[in-house]
Parts: C-alpha cells; structure tokens; sequence
C-alpha cells in the first residue's frame, strides 16, 4: 500500500479541505462567539447574568464530557471524511436555527432556550469531530504540511475573524433596526460562512488504513491520576498552572457587559471593544507561533500568564474607578483575548514533558481535572449579581497572580528526564 502521505493527489485535496474549513470556522464563528456576541445577546434580553456564564460551562462540559466518553471509539470509524463532514453541518447549524427562531418573530428573551438548545448539538457535535479531525489530518499530510495547513487556519482565519467582527460592530450600531433582527443577520452570515466551510470539507479524502482497537477508556485513567502526578513534577505543576489561570479566565464573558451595564459605555463602544477583543484572539495565535519556536511552550505560557494577570488588573481598576474606562477596558479586551489562546501553551507543554508512549494518559487526566473547573463562568456569573463585577475581577486577580507566578517555576521541557 503507498504511503498516503506522498500521493500527491490525497495530499492536495486535504490540505485545500482543512485550510478551506479552518479559515471559514475561525471566520464564521466572529459571528456566534461564547466570549463576545452571545454575552451582548443574552445581556440585551435577559438581566440573569449567570446564562453567559452557563453558556462557556455548556460549552467546555459538552465537549469535554464527549471526547471523554465516546472519544477512544471513533478510530474506528469506517468513513472518517463523511463522518467529520456530516457533524460538521450538524454543529455549524446552531447560529442558523437561532436566527431563523428570531426571524420568525420569537422575542429575544424567548429565543435563549432555543440558542442553548442550539449550544448542545453544537458542542456535543464538536465533541465527536475533534478526534477524527485531527486523526484524519494527521494520518493524510505530512508533518511540514500540518503545520502549514493549521497555520493558514490561523492566520487567515484570523484575519477573517477580525473583518467578521467589524461586519458585526457595523449591524450591531445600526440601533434603528429593533435588536432581535441585527442578531438575526450576525447569526445567519454566521452559520452562511460556517456551512461552507462544511461543504468544502467534502473535498477532503481517507485512504484504506487499519482501524486500531479502542484504547483503554480515558474514565478508567481516574485511579491513574494520582500517581501521574506524583510522578511527572513539571506536568503536575502545569497542570496547578492552568487551573488557577482557568478561574482567574472566569471574568472573559462578562468584559462587554461590564463596559455596557456597570460602566455605562455606549453600545458603539461596546462593539468597538468585541472587535478588540477578537484582534487579541488573533493576537494569541500569532505570539504562539513567534514565542514557542524561540521560548519554547514554557515562555509561552509565562507571556499568557502575564497578559491574563493584566487583564484583570486592568478590569478591576476600571470597575474601581482607579482608571479611565476606556482605555482600562481596552488593554483588559485586548490582553483577554489573548488570554483566551493559553491553552494551546498548556497542550504544547503537556506533550513536551510526558514520556514517550504516555501522552493520551496526560491529556486524559489534563480533561478529567479540568472538567469540573468548567463551572467557573457559571459561578462568575452568579456571583456578578450577588457582589458585583468588582468583586468578580478582584477574585480573578487573586487566581492570576499565583498563575503568572507559578510559570516561572515551570522547568524546562529539555530538562525533563
């Protein structure tokens, strides 16, 4: 059998396939983010704070719990290309049945079950898609040639994002048009966008391969988790890393509402922060791509770290009135958009520093220990309409901080025995 990864012809196809849908995937989703547009669509018609928050928890949980349960077993899918294919339609599809609900003339606050009923099947979906996407392109293009492709993903995609997000700022400014129809159209030039990234992934192509048994089910690597950690220092360390910088993250839903309700900033200010925000996104992919090569994932952590750390001191002394609000608000935008990348640092430092064969056992404890942070927006959320924002960014703070100092003890990855 020819090696898959030198027919010419396979190739081309999946590296036009995968850049195609990544580009239109980062673009598509400026338009139904859970960090930017769905807070200012669930703060414009609901006073509950605590739905932002339930709607990154949906998200993380979902995922997290699919790939987890059902995620060893999908190796063994017989036609990975239309499999990945058909979940893709099925997750792109939660914008457009959100906008097609508020088109029919449903009032936005009716429209927030429908949007997390919509946030179930997408997450769910996703959840099934990212083993076999990543199997696919890992097994179909050469190692040069993923690292092309995902790049082209994100710098492209990224800068998709951010005219995107311009695209959106310019409808959401538009206040004569009553809010339920400028949501409407974001959603629907969202899920547009998405579904052609869906059907440029019918390009993409498999080739006969062996369907390996399931590996051992990643629930059953509970009992497994103590002694990884006892074991594997620099990974247990990490791994204390990235959960204190996940609740100080617990403040990133809530940034535009903040700007809108607490501070009282017009809504073309509001939007003008959405888009500095997607720029920071944009921001973290790039410093990912020019840090790790030269710093290693370690420095990149640490510049996360900081940047997540100034974020909610920015955040804290606009909600305080220690600084102007625009400019405070701006950085803090900025820096959380970043911020919101850390953990392609995380996922590249856990891979540099577990042993050869031991890696899907790290991922599986990073997932299990993880999982239940997931609740953190929730809880931000609440606590936003118990104490108040400057209570919310003052306890981000608190987290940060031992965060950005904790990445400074980080070892080497070389130094890992």
């Amino acid at each position: 059998m020819a090696d898959p990864r030198t027919d010419p012809r396979i190739a081309a196809r999946n590296r036009l396939a995968f850049a195609l849908q990544g580009i239109l995937f980062f673009t598509g989703f400026a338009f139904f983010d859970t960090s930017t547009v769905l807070p200012l669509f669930i703060g414009t018609f609901s006073d509950r704070l605590a739905l932002v928050g339930a709607a990154v928890a949906l998200r993380q949980v979902s995922t997290l719990l699919v790939q987890l349960l059902f995620g060893p077993a999908v190796v063994r899918v017989r036609h990975v290309p239309r499999y990945l294919a058909g979940l893709l339609f099925g997750s792109y599809s939660a914008p457009l049945l959100v906008a097609a609900v508020l088109l029919a003339g449903v009032p936005g606050q009716g429209a927030i079950p429908v949007l997390f009923a919509a946030l179930a099947i997408q997450w769910i979906c996703d959840g099934f898609l990212v083993v076999g996407y990543y199997d696919l392109l890992g097994r179909t293009l050469e190692p040069r040639d993923r690292g092309r492709v995902l790049g082209l993903q994100q710098f492209v995609g990224g800068a998709g994002a951010v005219a995107g997000a311009l695209l959106v700022k310019g409808i959401l400014d538009r206040t004569a048009m009553p809010a339920e129809i400028r949501f409407a159209v974001v959603f629907l030039l969202g899920g547009g966008i998405l579904f052609l990234g869906a059907l440029s992934f019918g390009l993409a192509r498999d080739v006969p391969h062996r369907r390996p048994q399931p590996e051992v089910h990643p629930l059953r690597h509970l009992r497994e988790i103590p002694s990884v950690l006892r074991g594997n220092r620099p990974f247990a360390l990490a791994l204390l890393c990235q959960s204190l910088l996940t609740v100080a993250m617990a403040g990133a839903p809530y940034v535009l509402l903040m700007a809108r309700d607490r501070l009282g900033l017009p809504d073309a200010t509001v939007t003008l922060l959405l888009n500095i925000q997607v720029l920071g996104g944009v921001a973290g992919g790039v410093l990912m791509a020019v840090v790790a090569p030269r710093h290693g994932s370690r420095g990149a952590i640490r510049l996360f770290c900081l940047l997540v750390l100034a974020a909610t001191l920015a955040g804290l002394s606009a909600s305080a009135g220690g600084l102007p609000p625009l400019p405070a608000l701006s950085v803090m935008a900025l820096a959380t958009g970043v911020g919101l990348a850390s953990w392609t640092g995380f996922m590249a430092y856990f891979v540099d520093v577990a042993p050869p064969g031991r890696i899907p056992l790290h991922m599986a404890c990073n997932s299990l220990v993880t999982l239940p942070l997931s609740v953190a927006a929730l809880a931000g959320g609440f606590l936003v309409q118990l104490a108040g924002y400057t209570v919310l960014l003052a306890l981000c703070a608190a987290f940060a901080l031992p965060a950005a100092v904790l990445s400074f003890r980080l070892p080497r990855p070389e130094a890992v025995p």
